[in-house]
């Protein structure tokens, strides 16, 4: 099972999930649900990962639990 820590690194830079839709040209609900766990594309893993300066390992871990 992966674990995201989207909503833990957005809170540590001071940013919004409507920060994140509005420069993926996604809505805020489409982040509310990768932050809640929702699987995503690996394009939009990517582009995320940019947009915050990050790779996708900080954002997303396997949970051996």
């Amino acid at each position: 099972m992966l674990k995201c820590r989207l909503e833990e690194i957005l809170e540590a830079r001071g940013m919004k999930q409507k920060f994140l839709s509005d420069k993926l040209g996604v809505t805020r609900n489409t982040i509310s649900s990768i932050v809640r766990g929702s699987k995503t594309d690996i394009e939009t893993a990517m582009r995320i990962s940019q947009i915050l300066g990050v790779r996708v390992e900080d954002i997303w871990s396997v949970d051996d639990q």
